[in-house]
This record gives structure tokens, sequence and C-alpha cells, in this order.
């Protein structure tokens, strides 16, 4: 079999090289509500937090509402149009939370089992099912499982904004499928992972939440039977710890100006006081909610991050004493659990491994472990490939979270030979799994601390490749990303279609613009945003794009250098490469029936078709080893690489811009980057009026003249961004200054002055200079700033545009068509571009604009 296999990689291989491809199928954009339904809730496994505590859960750590309602206006979170009662029951979303990208699993079930549905009836007609839904766990295959809530990859890659017409004035509502978010992903999980441990922390708080007094279906406990156990449990968590507001100057300082101060002790009828606070009465020992907000987005981090296994303890306690409640023996339910009663419910397997590995996840993402600096995620930005390799790979000695990137659009990847913005993989699953964990996949098998060792033991004299086989007989890498769904998610992102203007936003054009806006893109842009025009890898559909060294783009370092760090010797994209390719094989080790004749993952047979076999699609090193071996023409991705430069066709929809949301339009991005607004509005809510309140732009409105969104006046804007900082994006330049400082001072130079990078990125550099250089970057990485630049992408000929020659490009952005990969069905006929030679490749040298008759 391995010989035949290895027959079908050379066949592939030399079909590639002599360009014997067949045109590839166009996307069919999705329409059917069925399936969009499936493609914005299916779970990938990333499910984090129990469904029974999101819905009794009051957002302690934000406005004070019940957690779940008006994620919208909240997060910019998008709600589901078919979830609304009225729709007819054809296009009725049957998942769980009414908003695109959340998705409700159930623990411990097989992947096939994995999605949770709504009761048939509404909560009105048929509350015993839901009641049942939220407070009960369910045998599935044996296992209890309860159902957790969280995301899916459409949760940031889908966007919809309110577009004012230029022609009619009127405001339309456009969704567009596979768009990056402008919407606070920080947000939503800080506020569920704080609000938590307000609730720890606030006697009546969490009374409140065990009685249900805030919502119809809660767990049970009367209030005079919530009030004791809620009040056993703060003093427990505060003594635990060691949260003493009570306490001297210093302890006091801890939380700064947020105490609140009171001559008389005010508790609840039948709250039980905590011991030291009987002590210290009549002092200031009393604290308000809105303090412990303050002190949770300011101070509890550090605090709570050396405090996480306590953390974890009480999320599990808290567990036993809510979906768990009618376990619990009569004499005990108004009780906490004690030591014993938390053995007792791990050594029955009702809190199994996986709701511990949840807990664990939940506690980290209280308390940001691994402990390292970082940059407050944005509107529409986080530090994506940071979180998840401190998470998987680099938690002994983390990176800065410092690399925030706006959420790339998802059209386009079918064929693209490359992923990322800095083109550091070819593999599918590798991107895949690796988000899965991003959003919160766990381990769901991990071994005990008395395990673990003996396993170490056993392991000692181990090849590396004995060690990875062991552990997957063990059952180490055994995830609860839900891979089969993963590959229904990939496929159906290749039905996305380019955004196309004239479908969205109507005919709302400025023709006379088009064909001279032509001629700027044709002379200032498509030499960089075209794919090359030989296709690569093993079928020969794939398209290569440029990839430019930051010597050349000039833009924010932060993402690039972050994952230049080497991992005891080893690059990033080899650690994550091996991590999720343990993940796989320990699916396809648990699920015999997962893989076909030639070991590929059926859920995944349909990309070998068109990435090939696994030594291209599924190796970190896929891209040089193939080209090695068979000249496929991948694009080689060297270290401290920059970013790759995508075809622009919907670029339109894609604002703000550069890869880290840094520059709001596109008129921006043609201005020198010393005149681009230094802060601006970024949230996607509604710009209302600071002061009185009243909606100035309804949703979030779109700027057609120049290609972003509407920004509020400049006083106005001060406003915001000094009040609410967060809807805003601050521009902070410190980085880049002292990055290419560095870089001009020869750190990156080789001993002939030139960079270590080639020009255009697409080479391997020499692996001792690169070494060297990264080892020079790191050694002073507490200098990296934020990484909110927005400097770069402005080259010379940008100067030789007129005001007049931007606004004409950016009319033509609207109809620029896309490759004939993703061809439009009716592309408007408003212009071509035309090969002056046409034997020779479409270049800027060889190519001309013109009409078309429609």
């Amino acid at each position: 079999m391995k010989q035949i296999r290895n027959l079908f990689i050379i066949l592939i291989a030399l079909g590639s090289s002599l360009a014997l491809w067949a045109k590839p199928e166009v996307p069919p954009g999705i329409s059917n509500p069925q399936d969009l339904n499936k493609f914005w809730h299916v779970t990938e496994g990333a499910d984090v937090y129990p469904y029974a505590w999101a819905v009794s859960l009051r957002n302690h750590a934000g406005d004070g509402s019940m957690y779940l309602d008006n994620l919208d206006e909240k997060y910019g979170i998008i709600p589901n149009p078919y979830a609304a009662e009225d729709v007819a029951d054809y296009y009725k979303s049957p998942y769980l939370l009414p908003y695109i990208g959340v998705s409700a699993s159930w623990s411990d079930a097989p992947h096939d089992q994995a999605d949770v549905y709504k009761p048939v009836g509404n909560l009105d007609e048929d509350v015993a099912s839901w009641a049942q839904l939220k407070r009960a766990f369910r045998i599935i295959d044996g296992t209890p499982s309860i159902a957790m809530i969280g995301t899916n990859c459409t949760f940031c890659h889908s966007n919809s904004m309110t577009y004012r017409s230029n022609i009619s004035e009127n405001f339309k509502h456009v969704f567009v499928e596979g768009a990056g978010n402008i919407m606070n992903v920080r947000g939503f999980f800080r506020d569920m992972a704080g609000s938590t441990v307000l609730m720890f922390l606030n006697v009546k708080k969490l009374r409140e939440f065990l009685s249900g007094t805030q919502n119809i279906l809660g767990f049970g406990y009367q209030v005079d039977q919530a009030l004791p156990i809620a009040s056993q449990f703060v003093c427990q968590f505060k003594n635990d710890i060691e949260f003493n507001v009570t306490g001297n100057s210093t302890q006091r300082f801890f939380l700064g100006n947020w105490i609140a101060r009171t001559e008389t002790p005010q508790y609840e009828a039948g709250e039980i006081p905590c011991a030291e606070e009987e002590e210290t009465s009549g002092e200031s020992r009393l604290i308000t909610i809105q303090a412990l907000r303050s002190w949770f987005k300011n101070r509890a981090r550090s605090h709570i991050l050396e405090y996480r296994t306590t953390v974890k303890e009480y999320l599990e306690k808290l567990l036993i004493i809510t979906v768990f409640k009618d376990l619990r023996e009569e004499a005990n339910q108004n009780k906490m659990p004690t030591d014993e009663e938390h053995e007792w419910f791990k050594a029955q397997n009702l809190l199994t491994k996986e709701l511990q590995a949840r807990m664990e996840w939940l506690a980290n993402t209280i308390s940001g472990y691994p402990d390292t600096d970082q940059t407050p995620s944005g509107y529409g930005t986080t530090d994506a490939f940071g979180r998840i390799g401190n998470t998987v790979a680099r938690y002994d000695d983390p990176v800065p979270l410092k690399a925030n990137v706006s959420f790339p659009h998802m059209w386009g990847i079918k064929y693209r030979s490359m992923f990322h913005w800095n083109a550091n993989t070819n593999s599918v699953l590798m991107r895949n799994i690796g988000q899965s964990f991003g959003l919160g996949a766990v381990l769901s098998n991990k071994a005990t601390p008395e395990e673990a060792q003996a396993e170490a033991r056993e392991m000692a004299e181990m090849s590396d490749e004995d060690k990875r086989n062991y552990l997957i007989e063990k059952g180490r890498f055994r995830a609860t990303t839900n891979i089969p769904n993963l590959g229904y998610l990939e496929k159906k992102i290749y039905d996305i279609k380019i955004p196309q203007w004239t479908e969205l936003m109507g005919d709302d054009i400025d023709r006379e613009k088009v064909i001279p806006g032509c001629e700027v893109y044709v002379k200032n842009c498509m030499g960089c945003h075209t794919g090359a025009e030989t296709r690569v890898g093993p079928s020969g559909e794939l398209i290569n794009y440029h990839s430019f060294p930051l010597t050349t783009i000039g833009t924010d370092p932060n993402q690039s250098v972050m994952q230049a760090k080497f991992i005891d010797g080893k690059p990033l994209k080899e650690v994550l490469f091996g991590f999720t390719q343990a993940v796989r094989d320990q699916f396809a080790s648990d699920s015999p029936g997962s893989v076909d004749a030639e070991g590929f993952l059926n859920d995944f047979s349909y990309v070998k078709e068109i990435r090939g076999p696994e030594v291209f699609r599924d190796s970190f090193r896929g891209e040089t080893e193939a080209n090695a071996r068979f000249d496929l023409g991948y694009l080689n991705t060297p270290m401290l690489t920059g970013y790759v430069a995508r075809h622009l066709s919907g670029v339109w929809a894609t604002a703000p811009y550069l890869h880290n949301g840094s520059v709001a339009n596109i008129m921006e991005l043609l201005t020198p980057p010393e005149n681009r607004m230094t802060q601006f509005y970024a949230a996607s809510q509604p710009i209302t009026d600071v002061e009185t309140g009243e909606i100035l732009l309804p949703g979030r409105a779109y700027d057609g003249v120049k290609l972003g969104y509407f920004q509020p006046n400049q006083g106005l804007l001060r406003k915001i961004c000094k009040y609410d900082s967060e809807k805003c994006f601050i521009v902070d330049n410190g980085s880049v200054d002292w990055f290419y400082k560095l870089m001009d001072a020869g750190s990156l130079k080789d001993e002939d002055g030139n960079f270590v990078l080639d020009k255009y990125g697409n080479k391997q550099p020499d692996p001792v200079l690169a070494r060297q250089a990264i080892e020079a970057v790191y050694s002073q990485l507490d200098q990296l700033g934020s990484g909110n630049s927005n400097r770069g992408h402005y080259f010379d000929h940008f100067d030789d545009m007129t005001f007049a020659d931007k606004r004409n490009l950016i009319e033509f952005l609207k109809v620029l068509q896309p490759e004939p990969e993703y061809a439009w069905e009716n592309p408007g006929n408003y212009y071509q571009i035309n090969k002056i030679d046409p034997l020779q490749a479409l270049s800027p040298a060889n190519a001309s604009c013109s009409a078309v008759s429609e």
C-alpha cells in the first residue's frame, strides 16, 4: 500500500509540473436557510461554558443585564435572522442560541451526537423541556453530559453593515458571509469569566444565581435555601484565595479606591458572615459590585493567576450544586460540597475528565494563564496565534500577546496555496484544529499528577516518535475538537462567494470613474495583489500570492516577529503541526472507520483532491519538501517574513485595513502614514451622541465614498475614545519605530550588509543568520510596542496619485472582478483588463483597461 501511495504522489506531482489542470469549480454561495443555520451553529468542539449557568448569569463584569441578552448591542455579535419565533418552520433555526457563530454541544458526547438542539416548543409552551435542558445532565453512550455553549468559526467571520446609498440616500442592511466581524471577542469571554468570579465574591449575586430569581428556569433553590450555601461558598472562596478586603492599608490598597466604606455592616437576613468579617465589624469592609467590576478589569488577573487551581475547584463545586443538584442527598442540598463529596463526584465520573478540563480552561481564562504582557483585544482584532501558541506549546516561555490581527475574510481559501496573514502553513488540519483550540477546545483525557509521573518514567528512554505513539495509546491527545464538524465547516467555507457590490449594494457606482480607476489599479496595485498566473501544488489548482517581507511593506511587525520565536529550538509552525497532527491521529485511533484506504480522514477526503496527499497538505515543511521532491512551485515562507498581498476583489467588505485592522478605510490607506488618523471608532454598535444618546447612524454605517465605516466628527470621536476607549482603535507606532531602527542598525543584516530576507520574501534565509536575527529581536522584546501601528503599505508611487486618482481607484475596487476560480455569474460588464501581448503573463507592464458593452 505504501508503494502504491508513493506512486500516486509522484503521478500527481508530474501532472502538476505539466500544468494539466482543469478549470476549478466556482463557489456557488450559501443561500439555503437550513445550510446557513447549520453553518452558523454547528459545534467545532470549542464550547466552554455550561448553558445552565449562561442563562442564569448576570453580566456583573459589564452592564448588569442578563449575560445572554442583546449580545449584538454589547459585543457586536450578529443575530441569526432565522431565530425569530415568527419565521416559517422551513427557515427556523433548530439550534439553541439565536446569534451567528454561537454554538452549543453536549460534553463527553460522541462527535455525531454533540450538537444541542432546542426543545420543539418555545419557553412558554414547553417550560418542562427547557428546564430539563438547563438543569439536568444527559447520559449519552453511558457518560453523563451537560450542555455547554461556545463558538465556531462563523462567530468571527460573518459581518453585517448598514449602507446609505449615494443615489437614493436610503439605508440598506447588508450581511456579508465570510467577512471578518467587527466584534468584541475579548468582551464576550471576559464578561463571561469575570461575571462568574465576581459572583464568587458577592453573596447576594450568587444567591440570585442559585435561586433563579431572575430566570424562570432556575436551579430549584428557594431563596432561603440558596442563601446559606451562597454564604458558605463566598466565605470559603475568599479565604482560599486570600481575598481579604478588611485587612491593613496595604491590602486595602490592592483594591485601590474601589472599596465601598461603611460604618455599619450590612448583611441580608439569614446571611452567615465570614469569620474575619465578624471580627472586624464596624470597619470599612464592604465592597460594591461596581468596585468588584473595576477590580476584575484592573487588578484581578494577576492575583487570581496564583489561585487558578483553586478557582477551577470552585467552578467544579458550582457544577455540583447546580447541574448535579438533584444527585445530592437531601441533607446536603443547602451545604457546600465537602472535599470528600467533591472527590466522590470525580470517582463516579460525574465530574468527568472533560468537564474538569473545561473548568480548568475557564479558570485560566479568568486569570489570563500563562501570565504575560498583552495588548487588549479590540473590536475585530485579537492575538489568535499568540494565544494558541502560548496555550498549546509555549506555556513555560510565553510570548507577549501584543500581535492583535483583524479577522481575515474566509472567501478565496479553497484555491489559496498558503494560509494566514503571513502564509505560514499549507495544512488545512493545522489551521482548523489550531483554531478550535484558540476558541476553547481542550484535551479531554489529561493525566492526573500521579499518572503523569508514571508515564514520564515509562517514556524516559523513548524516541520522540515512540513517546507520541505511547501517549496516543493512552488517549492523551484526545480532544474536544469535533473533527467531522470541522470537515463540514471547511467544505461549506468553499461555497462562500466573493462579495459582489452590485449584488449586495445595488447599482450604486459612478461608472465614469471605473475605467480611470482600473488604470490606477493596474499601475499601482496589480503587481502585488494578483496571484501568480501559473497555479501550483499537486493538483495544479492552487494560487500563490506574493509574500512581502517587513523591510518592503513596513507595517507593524508584531505578528510576524512573535511567531518567529523558537520553542525548544523548533519553529512554532513545526511544534503546532506536531500537536495538531497528534490530535488528528488520536481521533483516527479512537475512530477506526474515520480514515480511508490511503490514511486520509474521510471528512476531509475532498481536500485531498485539491491539495494532494499528506506530504503536501499536512506537513509543517510541506511546501519546502514538496518543492524539493516534486518542483510543485509552492511559496516558501521564511522566518521573520512579512505578510501576503492577496487579491483585492471584495476588499471593500473587509474594513478596517492592514493585517492588524489599524487603518479605517481605503482613502486613509492611500494617505501618507504620518497623516493617517491616530484613532478611529471601531465598535459595531450604532454611533450615538455621547451626551444625548441619540443614534446618529443606525447599525454599522458603511461609507461607500471612502470604503470603510462612517466616523463621527472629531469632537464626538474624542469624547467617545476618552470615556469608552474600548470602542476605539488607538494607534501606537512605537513598536514600528523601534523595530525598524533595529533593522537599520544591522541586527538583521548579513556580513555584507544585506538584509537576511530577500526582496520578495520567497527564499529561505540562511538558518544561522535567521536565528541570530530572531535572537537579536527577542533580546530586546520588552521594547516591542502594542502591535497597533498604522505605518507602512505606502510606496513612492502613491505620491504621484492625485485625489481624483484615489477616488477613481476606490470606485473601481467596488467592481474588481475575482480571479477565474471565483468568477461572478453576472460580473457587471463595467471593464476588462486586457493583455497587450496574449503570450505574456498578466502584469502591469502587459495590461490595459477598456470598457465592455452591456
